[in-house]
């Protein structure tokens, strides 16, 4: 660093003043040049100029060679006005924005689970996969940096030890992913950290098991909900006594759990759990499979449960789990929370419960809705809700075409839109269907992962598709 004496130049602007705004740029460089050239600033001297009048200049920093910096602009005007800034190009409509489609490598976890695509605070989007099983049937985390175009793995050195996923359920909380992992016999934990986080950011974290040790276990669900007060209710499925069970745990801190509990009687069957947290307070979702019912019981903070209220008008289809995950929302100081179910018809109901009560049973399909049929013991329906801050997105596979279709619900009148396609399927069909909304460019967009076959657990085709609203 040299420090330089600063000498003046007296410069005459009477000539550039008059010219024009272009003809004023060139006479300017030129005349700086000209300074440059008299003054022998190389040897220790610098040079100032000092410019009387109106204008504006910008400039940029470099960081590096100089020879590198941008240049100093300099906008003069004779008669003491600024010239205006060029107009930026008006943005994209959004029915004008590019769809983007882009193929996620790994394969689906066994069971029908939650796993929407998350979008973080820089933009990069995240997808668990299952790795093969010549590379361990591993957790895999997938990033896309590019809006889903393309996909690769991160933190792969720090993948969980957990092998084959069978049920997978999934919830976000700022800029951590948190998962609940049934294998069968175990459930696990599971947390990651994405790109917006403040330190060890793309990297897997904690791996804990919740529960062990059910090796008659054939009904291979889990799902978990994060309370405000930061503890977690961890749910998973298992076989005692030839009954179909769910139990749960409490986690209060690391590898801290509370005893285990059944979430209702043991002489009947219960499957799929599904939860969602409003508050502190959780909301659990399954299925009486004696009685093909859609039930809810309500467990508050203090681990006090409420008795179980039954959702559906005609009871459910006859797959273990009829329903998908459920989402809240708030209207006039009321909170809300929606789920959809299979009937007995296999067509696809939406219901909203309010203050712990079944509002109508609404449909929302006129064909079938897809049950999955191949994964016999774990089969369900294929379907999903994305939510903005003003609507509804329920969308699900049709089991006459194999196509994605989807209908918006506005939040503050309650209806329905007609039903869209969102994905034609040609000759495939869209299974494990996994949907989000994120925003690109202002605007919504309907952000889903689905697999179109054929489903083992060697075989990765996941195809992510991203559509304006």
């Amino acid at each position: 660093m040299h420090t330089l004496d600063v000498g003046w130049w007296p410069i005459d602007w009477k000539n550039i003043g008059q010219s024009s705004s272009s003809q004023r740029t060139r006479d300017l460089s030129s005349l700086i040049q000209t300074v440059v050239n008299r003054g022998d600033w190389q040897s220790g001297n610098a040079m100032a100029l000092f410019i009387s009048g109106n204008g504006t200049r910008t400039a940029e920093s470099y960081d590096g060679s100089s020879t590198d910096a941008p240049k100093l602009v300099i906008t003069y005007s004779a008669n003491g006005e600024v010239e205006p800034e060029p107009v930026p190009e008006p943005p994209l409509a959004c029915n004008d924005i590019e769809n983007i489609t882009g193929s996620i490598d790994g394969v689906e976890p066994e069971s029908i689970s939650h796993l929407p695509v998350v979008t973080d605070a820089n933009g990069n989007l995240y997808r668990l996969t299952e790795s093969t099983k010549s590379d361990g049937n591993n957790p895999r985390m997938m990033k896309s940096t590019n809006n889903g175009k393309s996909w690769n793995e991160v933190d792969k050195s720090n993948r969980p030890d957990i092998r084959d996923l069978e049920g997978v359920y999934q919830t976000t909380d700022g800029t951590t992913i948190y998962y609940s992992i049934n294998t069968g016999k175990r459930t696990w934990f599971v947390s990651f950290n994405m790109s917006a986080a403040n330190s060890e950011k793309d990297k897997w974290n904690q791996e804990e098991e919740v529960a062990d040790d059910y090796a008659k276990s054939s009904v291979q669900y889990s799902s978990l909900a994060k309370l405000e007060n930061g503890d977690f209710w961890i749910f998973y499925s298992f076989v005692e006594n030839d009954k179909q069970q769910i139990a749960y745990k409490r986690r209060i801190g690391e590898n801290d759990y509370s005893s285990e509990k059944r979430l209702d009687g043991s002489d009947k069957s219960w499957t799929g759990p599904r939860a969602l947290s409003v508050g502190n307070t959780v909301y659990v979702f399954y299925k009486d499979e004696d009685t093909d019912r859609l039930m809810m019981k309500t467990i508050f903070e203090n681990g006090n449960r409420s008795d179980s209220v039954r959702l559906d008008n005609n009871n459910t289809s006859k797959v273990r789990v009829p329903h998908i995950h459920p989402q809240a929302y708030e209207l006039n100081g009321e909170k809300i929370i929606s789920i959809a179910y299979a009937d007995r018809n296999d067509q696809l109901i939406q219901v909203n419960i309010t203050d712990n009560k079944a509002g109508d049973n609404v449909p929302l399909t006129s064909q079938d809705v897809l049950q999955n049929p191949e994964i016999v013991r774990n089969e369900g329906t294929v379907a999903t809700i994305a939510k903005t801050s003003d609507a509804l997105y329920y969308a699900w596979t049709d089991d006459n075409t194999g196509d994605i279709l989807y209908r918006k619900q506005d939040i503050a009148s309650g209806s329905f839109s007609n039903t869209e396609i969102f994905w034609d399927s040609g000759t495939n069909i869209a299974w494990y269907l996994y949907c989000s909304v994120k925003i690109r460019n202002e605007c919504p967009t309907l952000a889903c992962s689905f697999d179109v076959g054929p489903h083992e657990d060697d075989v990765g085709d996941i195809i992510y598709l991203e559509k304006s609203l």
